[in-house]
């Protein structure tokens, strides 16, 4: 059998590079003779085969190869929230006058004789999928219409994928689901440390760079806030996107910090490393969820409403600054509540969604048997 996976992979993002592992493993699980490749960026040919341990073909969409079956495995690829103009605009609204499914057929069938087809499958299946919402003139909509309307199955990562899609009137097999990560069994360590009394806790922050939006400039609260925590506690800053998060970099040399690099550290490590805090301090939804999943806590700070979303997952074992209350003041004021959740209370919370993603994908591929 031959099957594409696909996702925002390669791109040295730490929540990514969990979702492709999870993605690659859990193929594998039902597929173990398959011949996989990922359509990712070229960037991965170097580090991807390291995360699994063995080596895998790496494509890009516009190779125009055909699958068996293509799966999206996690993330928030959908979406665009850019504006760019009237001419987009014009073509939005005659795709939609035509009717998505009339597009899609249509613009397949150009590639098609033009010698540009993208890959494609017999079947499509996407997991733990976040669908946004897209302006009226973005320019990615009519390359992401071809594919949404082909989906045999579409698990959502959250209940407003699911709205998104129907303002969309995209009509296809849809599922909640949950985030991809919580198959927890198909990429986090085994087992975790233990984490004894100690004299100084540990808290980890994963922060990162943000330039929209209420919290824009959140990022000019790093220095007080390290400064107060480390009078206490013992501080690391895990940097989950070395490219992108170029200015927290910047700003933070003189901390202790890890900064995940795909090709020189351990993902095994990696994990041990954030499951040996106490508590982490985030603003990444990966941060929170992975974090707990390695059996710690969380505050969450609500950059983006996706963060209130996991928190809404992990209602729990998680804490939530809002927006119009990010200080550091409020944030290390949540601390003690934090460091008082239980392994058992974050097990609850993680354990409802490993379930939901276990009968999802059991019931997608074993059906296709």
């Amino acid at each position: 059998m031959k099957i594409a996976i696909t996702g925002f992979y390669g791109k040295g993002n730490f929540g990514d590079d969990v979702l492709f592992k999870v993605t690659y493993n859990l193929v594998r699980q039902y597929y173990p003779e398959a011949d996989i490749s990922a359509i990712c960026d070229r960037y991965g040919d170097d580090y991807l085969p390291r995360l699994i341990g063995r080596d895998i073909r790496v494509i890009e969409a516009s190779s125009g190869e055909r699958f068996d079956l293509i799966v999206h495995g996690g993330g928030g690829t959908f979406f665009d929230f850019t504006h760019y103009g009237w001419k987009e605009r014009g073509i939005n609204l005659a795709i939609k006058l035509m009717g998505y499914g009339l597009y899609a057929t249509l613009i397949t069938a150009v590639r098609r004789l033009l010698g540009k087809e993208l890959v494609s499958a017999a079947k499509r299946y996407g997991f733990g999928i976040g669908v946004g919402t897209y302006t009226p003139d973005s320019a990615k909509l009519k390359y992401n219409i071809p594919v949404l309307t082909t989906f045999d199955l579409l698990a959502t990562r959250d209940p407003q994928s699911i709205a998104n899609l129907e303002k969309l009137g995209i009509d296809i097999p849809v599922k909640l689901g949950s985030d991809l990560a919580f198959l927890r069994r198909l990429w986090a360590p085994s087992p975790l440390p233990y984490r004894g009394e100690r004299e100084k806790r540990k808290i980890g922050l994963i922060l990162r760079d943000w330039h929209k939006g209420e919290l824009r400039d959140y990022l000019g609260m790093l220095n007080p806030l390290m400064e107060r925590l480390e009078k206490e506690y013992d501080t690391t800053l895990f940097i989950f996107d070395e490219r992108e998060d170029s200015a927290l970099i910047a700003m933070s040399e003189r901390y202790s910090r890890m900064i995940w690099e795909p090709m020189r550290v351990d993902f095994a490590e990696y994990c041990l490393a954030l499951a040996d805090q106490d508590i982490l301090i985030t603003s990444r939804a990966h941060g929170a969820m992975c974090g707990a999943l390695l059996g710690v806590a969380s505050i969450i700070i609500e950059i983006e409403p996706k963060l209130r979303t996991i928190h809404e997952m992990l209602p729990n074992a998680s804490l939530l600054v809002g927006s119009s209350a990010c200080t550091p003041e409020r944030i290390i004021s949540l601390i003690p509540a934090a460091l008082a959740i239980t392994p058992e209370t974050i097990g609850e919370d993680t354990r409802a969604n490993t379930l939901l993603m276990e009968e999802i994908t059991a019931s997608a591929f074993e059906g296709m048997r």
